[in-house]
């Protein structure tokens, strides 16, 4: 199972946590995120998933 850290490696990216988090999938879309999974928060042309971080938390996510 990949960690946070090894999905990012080489990556610019501003964290707040543990890298050592594991991470059991990842989902663009808060109905989904299941326990474990990464959940990318993406501006969408209509929708900003940033909207739906209290969503994926409250079902799971691991990381944001």
């Amino acid at each position: 199972m990949p960690t946070l850290r090894a999905l990012l490696e080489d990556r610019t990216a501003t964290l707040l946590g543990n890298l050592d988090t594991a991470i059991t999938g990842i989902q663009y879309d808060s109905r989904a995120v299941r326990p474990g999974d990464l959940f990318a928060c993406l501006r969408g042309e209509h929708v900003d998933g940033h909207r739906y971080v209290s969503q994926a938390v409250e079902a799971g996510a691991a990381a944001l």
